[in-house]
């Protein structure tokens, strides 16, 4: 089971990484094809890109299948793991995650054009810092699990706080340092793709022996696009009413309740899971 669970986190991991990889290149790879033939071009060879990665897929994974010791134990029936306020706590989290990870990405280019006049190529291209310290966070916080607490909540909790700690700074240096204040910004976003990684992609699980593993992550899952769709129109309209300011201090105000969520939720976790 201990090998299994590594091999899992391993492999979570990696895929993590790979979509932030993705979205480094078309940072550096979009403006150039752009410059070559227009917009159009990028949506060209986007599909084209996709397509083929389909037939290498279905090339290389005709048939995937379940290994005997993954399989899941006896499955409860619908939807009753809903029914535990524990899980609906780490729900609420991985909103609150979602709401931070996608509005800074979103955001950040807005902000930054705003608050320090560059130009609006120069903001945008300010965002490849972005996935490249997802990289890194969701390493960090791979680390964090496996050699440090093998904890979910407690290793988000920690995550959280650090990326409040990261919007209090970017509080600090808004509007008089541009170097510190993207810094902060795409700390705080890799932080929230560390929640990510633990949350929504290795919590899962530990539903195995309930047979809810697939369930439990869709579910999860879905509580990050909630979180992303909201912050996505209430960040714009917080920062048109009420300035840029006020929407870091809420960024602020939702890490440390992502942070509540989860440590307040470490008794029942251990109750459960026994860690």
């Amino acid at each position: 089971a201990v090998r299994e669970e590594k091999e899992y986190q391993k492999v979570t991991t990696a895929v993590v990484r790979g979509g932030s990889i993705g979205t480094v290149l078309i940072y550096l790879l979009a403006p150039l094809w752009i410059l070559i033939s227009g917009w159009r071009l990028v949506f060209w060879i986007s599909a084209t890109l996709g397509t083929g990665m389909l037939f290498v897929w279905l090339r290389l994974c005709p048939d995937i299948k379940q290994e005997p010791g993954m399989k899941e134990g006896r499955s409860e029936s619908g939807m009753q793991f809903l029914k535990s306020p524990l899980i609906w706590g780490i729900m609420v989290a991985i909103v609150l995650q979602g709401a931070l990870k996608d509005g800074v990405t979103t955001w950040m280019p807005s902000y930054i054009s705003e608050t320090f006049r560059f130009s609006n190529s120069a903001s945008i291209l300010s965002g490849i810092l972005l996935p490249v310290l997802a990289i890194l966070s969701v390493q960090a916080a791979s680390y964090l699990y496996s050699r440090r607490s093998k904890a979910p909540l407690f290793s988000s909790g920690a995550i959280f706080l650090l990326g409040a700690v990261m919007a209090v700074l970017l509080r600090c240096f808004s509007g008089k340092n541009a170097v510190g204040s993207i810094i902060c910004m795409a700390m705080l976003s890799g932080c929230m793709h560390g929640v990510n990684l633990i949350l929504v992609c290795i919590l899962p699980v530990f539903f195995k022996s309930s047979g809810r593993v697939s369930t439990v992550s869709g579910v999860l899952n879905s509580c990050t696009y909630v979180g992303s769709a909201v912050s996505v129109y209430g960040i714009a309209r917080m920062a048109e009413h009420s300035g840029w300011n006020a929407t870091i201090v809420l960024w602020i105000f939702l890490a440390l309740g992502g942070m509540i969520l989860c440590l307040t939720g470490i008794p029942a976790w251990k109750k459960r899971f026994g860690r």
